[in-house]
């Protein structure tokens, strides 16, 4: 089992090494799309947690880009099956792709989760987004150079912070998420202690790590977001450096927009050469 260790350099805290412990991807389901594969997997997490994944491929023996994302907390969809269309309509393009069940997909995990339990269940998640990035760059065909990430709500803010450890991604799409995690995780049961609470989850903002990304950022925000206020998204955009580039739709969180995913699949293609 990986330990995870933060220290303290500043007001920038640093994240453990990546585990080397075995990932263990079996497969559980198959299935053809026309000359798609899409195959359902579990992999190990940390320590023994096993992780519920969908990979979908095109056909050939590459070499291929890739693609992991990370779906939101909401409805429809709060699972892997969020982007699914998504990755299909990519691995036309020469992508492979790997969708995870993150934590947020269990029933009721927001009120479930305790406010003593978010910060070690962040660091956790982090290091689990790396091993799924693992489990992404062993597909056969998959060309390293060419890995993208996206990430929605949740995934976008967690997507940040392993832009911070790992340069193994070279385009990033964070849809929808916040800068601050108290901004979500104090909408829940209130913690003991909010200003200690506070202090010590704020260490771990995305907004302290998206500066570090190697590669580029395409930020998309909803006009129309009760949870992310604009002025929350300007200020997760501006904390990130150049290339860099924030797109608004006129639509609520869910991110529902046929102009959004057009100019994500346009940006994948530019920054990861994929075919038109």
């Amino acid at each position: 089992m990986m330990t995870l260790v933060l220290v303290a350099l500043g007001a920038a805290p640093l994240f453990g090494e990546p585990s080397k412990a075995a990932l263990d991807v079996r497969q559980t389901g198959v299935r053809h799309e026309g000359e798609l594969t899409v195959r359902d997997v579990v992999f190990r997490g940390e320590g023994e947690r096993e992780l519920k994944a969908t990979v979908v491929t095109p056909p050939g023996a590459g070499p291929f880009a890739a693609v992991l994302f990370v779906h939101w907390l909401g409805e429809p969809n709060c699972d892997r099956t969020e982007f699914l269309a998504e990755a299909q309509g990519l691995a036309k393009r020469g992508v492979v792709s790997l969708l995870i069940d993150a934590p947020w997909a269990e029933k009721d995990w927001f009120d479930h989760r305790t406010c003593d339990g978010d910060h070690q269940d962040s660091l956790r998640q982090v290091a689990e987004l790396r091993r799924a990035l693992d489990v992404l760059l062993q597909q056969p065909g998959v060309d390293p150079k060419r890995v993208g990430y996206v990430g929605h709500d949740f995934g976008a803010m967690y997507g940040a912070l392993l832009a911070s450890v790992d340069t193994r991604p070279k385009a990033w799409v964070l849809m929808a998420g916040t800068s601050h995690f108290a901004d979500w995780f104090l909408l829940g049961a209130p913690p003991k202690d909010k200003d200690a609470y506070v202090k010590r989850i704020s260490a771990l903002d995305p907004v302290h790590f998206i500066g570090k990304a190697t590669g580029s950022v395409l930020f998309q925000f909803a006009e129309k977001d009760k949870y992310v206020p604009l002025e929350k998204a300007r200020e997760f955009f501006e904390a990130a450096k150049q290339p860099k580039l924030m797109r608004t739709y006129p639509v609520d969180h869910q991110l529902n927009s046929k102009d959004g995913l057009n100019e994500r699949t346009r940006w994948l293609a530019k920054e990861l050469g994929l075919t038109l």
